[in-house]
């Protein structure tokens, strides 16, 4: 099933969904792990630590795959595909997108202190921006 640019857009924004994101190492090695995610544009940002095999795939490979679907009847979702990169602070704050993604996943009773939780880890966060270039979408309504 083909979905218009427009499509994926009202998909992604429909509801509160868990992505499962796949990255590779430079010698190919897959990864796949569940991510929280905000849209931007056409762009899916991710928070994370500089030194998560995530963020140590994208900076190697610079590719991503990621699946986000309706995992009840019936059932419909959307793989994105296209380039990604890592940046740092100066481009995205990655502190306040944890906290807005904690509120929007956990709640607004538990959000703010998860979200503060995450942001008091130790390490660099970044922000992993993917850049939706192609999609393959399924609707079994």
């Amino acid at each position: 099933m083909s979905w218009s640019k427009e499509e994926v857009h009202a998909f992604l924004a429909e509801e509160t969904r868990i992505g499962r994101l796949a990255t590779a190492s430079a010698a190919g090695q897959p990864h796949v792990v569940p991510i929280w995610f905000r849209v931007v544009g056409d762009d899916l940002q991710i928070h994370t630590m500089a030194e998560s095999t995530k963020a140590r795939n994208i900076a190697a490979n610079g590719r991503f795959a990621i699946t986000i679907d309706k995992d009840s009847l019936p059932y419909k979702g959307v793989t994105l595909t296209g380039p990604a990169e890592v940046v740092g602070n100066e481009a995205v704050d990655s502190i306040s997108l944890i906290r807005e993604l904690a509120v929007r996943y956990v709640g607004p009773d538990a959000g703010p202190g998860f979200g503060d939780h995450v942001a008091s880890m130790q390490g660099e966060h970044v922000t992993l921006v993917l850049h939706i270039e192609s999609w393959e979408a399924w609707d079994y309504s």
